[in-house]
């Protein structure tokens, strides 16, 4: 079984997000998000992941994300996985 990852967050830490996530054999990052629209369409088009989007509730509203990676500055980690977990 894969497990469809979304990324919400392109700065700096989430290439080693990604990286790590590619080495896995069950992982594919379908999505990323950053409110910077050009932040996550220049880490989608560098790892090949289909989906930019700007909003992290695009991408939680997706029926095709399994699971998201929380890449946000930390002040914002919370509010983040608050969205995700409902």
């Amino acid at each position: 079984m894969t497990v469809r990852v979304g990324i919400i967050g392109c700065g700096a830490i989430s290439a080693s997000h990604i990286e790590a996530l590619r080495g896995l054999p069950n992982a594919e990052v379908i999505a990323c998000t950053d409110v910077d629209c050009a932040a996550a369409r220049q880490r989608a088009d560098e790892f090949g992941i289909p989906h930019a989007l700007t909003t992290a509730d695009d991408l939680l509203s997706r029926g095709d994300v399994d699971m998201v990676c929380i890449c946000v500055p930390p002040k914002w980690h919370a509010e983040v996985f608050a969205k995700a977990v409902t």
